[in-house]
């Protein structure tokens, strides 16, 4: 299977208050940026970011398990939940061990994905400037993601019709999901750059008019953010597939 990356940082700021700051922005200037569409009713956006299955008796389980995740948060329900889903390499993000951690895996030989989860109160000082130190090192193996919480819904699309379709961050798994076409969907933003594989947009920061107006990238479902880094590190087929 393609590997495009060997190794994948994402940072997960979970409340629209937090700042992005200068090198998370950073990011955005340097890379390419978009939307993660939620599926309607999601509360649990960690969950989607994950890549969490949950079955109808609401059993909690990886769609990639093979994948090597550290998970690194200052919440410990965030943290009880990463070792509920089997994610044995887990951290308390404001711990002094936390950053020599995360720095060793994304040095480290093998394939590693590094998920940073912050909350209002639960930052990691650490974060940017391990960010700030990766587009620096500008290594061609290594993606650097940043995922933010947003209080401002997709901008409406356009009614399907001949000439235009439906929209491909409606799709789940290949099929359009019930209740995709609802308007305004809520989302996340998200911003990338992986030195060789990204195309850099217009965007220069990690905001809503300008991921609107200046993002390339345009719209994917959060449900299936998972699979394209599962796909990067070479852990499952190409999201679309």
């Amino acid at each position: 299977m393609t590997v495009i990356a060997e190794k994948v940082i994402v940072v997960f700021l979970a409340d629209a208050t937090l700042p992005a700051g200068d090198a998370l922005d950073a990011v955005a200037a340097r890379g390419c940026c978009g939307s993660l569409v939620l599926p309607p009713g999601a509360a649990a956006h960690l969950e989607n970011l994950l890549g969490v299955h949950r079955s109808d008796n609401g059993s909690a389980t990886l769609k990639f398990p093979k994948m090597p995740t550290a998970f690194f948060s200052a919440a410990e329900s965030a943290r009880a939940l990463a070792k509920a889903l089997g994610i044995a390499d887990v951290h308390d993000a404001q711990a002094d061990t936390a950053e020599p951690a995360a720095r060793a895996l994304l040095a480290t030989g093998g394939k590693q994905l590094v998920v940073v989860h912050e909350t209002v109160g639960g930052v990691a000082n650490w974060t940017r400037a391990l960010v700030s130190d990766l587009l620096s090192a500008d290594d061609a193996h290594t993606l650097v993601a940043v995922v933010k919480a947003s209080n401002e819904a997709l901008p409406t699309p356009a009614e399907p019709n001949a000439f235009r379709p439906r929209q491909s961050f409606e799709k789940v798994d290949g099929a359009y999901a019930s209740g995709a076409e609802t308007a305004a969907p809520r989302r996340l933003l998200l911003a990338f750059y992986q030195k060789d594989r990204t195309r850099c947009d217009g965007a220069q920061r990690l905001e809503e008019a300008q991921v609107d107006t200046l993002g390339s990238y345009g719209a994917m479902s959060a449900l299936m953010f998972a699979q394209e880094v599962a796909f990067r590190l070479g852990f499952a087929p190409k999201y679309g597939a």
